[in-house]
């Protein structure tokens, strides 16, 4: 069951990725950012009292807060990295260290899988790297050096974020969410304020928008319920598949072509995800 929520959660944070891409062709990326994070906040909130919960402590809060403020931070550095360095290199890299950071976390937690467990990961984090990668030419070096950097810091703190979230009480329900939602609205209103830009989101844009916020909260909340039920090396790997729904998206709605490396990167995930089932 935990594999299962951990798979529906790449689903959804895949399509809130392709969704929040989609929007930003028309408006700018801050503000789809900030706007999709507030209605994530405000389903946090209907849902967290709805969905069943014993017992809040601060600490549990502070968790997802902290999870929160990581993940901003790797959402700035990656659309930073994308603005100034090349997309084939800052996206695979991010998503590669995004899945191995909880991978070393959990083991370091205790949470060491077995050799079917292992094996599920050692060829899920080659399918996530072909199928975020784009090949194509890169002969400058400084957006080169910044694609490299804006990458591993993303994916680091991607990382972090799979392992803070995880770390609250399951007796605190999905407030830890809220908790999170709330810490990313304020940092990305905070980097907003500074870089003095206007919230402005094109009216064709908002459906795309409403979209990510929504499926990005539901991905949280399914992903908290996989790593109650399972490793958290694993589920992070599994849910670290997200570039996977985003390319068949591309293909279904916007006629993008499959290359071979996405092809096989497809066809490795889902070898990796029946390793990790079992």
């Amino acid at each position: 069951m935990g594999i299962m929520f951990a798979a529906l959660s790449a689903v959804l944070y895949g399509t809130a990725d392709f969704s929040g891409g989609l929007a930003t062709r028309k408006s700018p990326t801050a503000a789809v950012l900030v706007t999709s994070q507030i209605l994530g906040l405000v389903i946090a909130l209907v849902a967290a009292p709805l969905l069943g919960w014993d017992r809040v402590t601060a600490g549990d809060l502070l968790w997802g807060a902290l999870a929160g403020m990581t993940g901003a931070i790797g959402l700035g550095y990656l659309y930073r990295g994308i603005a100034r360095g090349f997309v084939a290199v800052t996206a695979p890299l991010a998503a590669v260290t995004g899945a191995a950071v909880p991978v070393i976390g959990g083991v370091l937690l205790g949470e060491a899988p077995g050799l079917l467990g292992w094996s599920g990961i050692a060829v899920s984090i080659p399918a996530i790297f072909l199928l975020a990668y784009e090949p194509g030419s890169r002969p400058d070096p400084v957006r080169m050096a910044e694609s490299l950097k804006c990458g591993l810091v993303a994916g680091i703190a991607f990382g972090a974020f799979f392992i803070l979230i995880s770390r609250p009480s399951p007796a605190a329900g999905f407030w830890p969410i809220a908790a999170s939602r709330a810490a990313s609205v304020l940092m990305v209103l905070s980097w907003i304020r500074l870089r003095r830009e206007r919230i402005r989101i094109a009216r064709e844009s908002m459906p795309a928008v409403a979209v990510a916020g929504s499926f990005d909260t539901a991905a949280n909340i399914t992903f908290v319920l996989s790593a109650q039920l399972e490793l958290l090396p694993v589920v992070s790997v599994v849910s670290s598949l997200a570039p996977g729904p985003t390319v068949i998206l591309g293909r279904v709605l916007l006629g993008e072509v499959l290359t071979a490396n996405r092809i096989t990167g497809l066809l490795l995930a889902l070898v990796g995800v029946a390793l990790l089932s079992l």
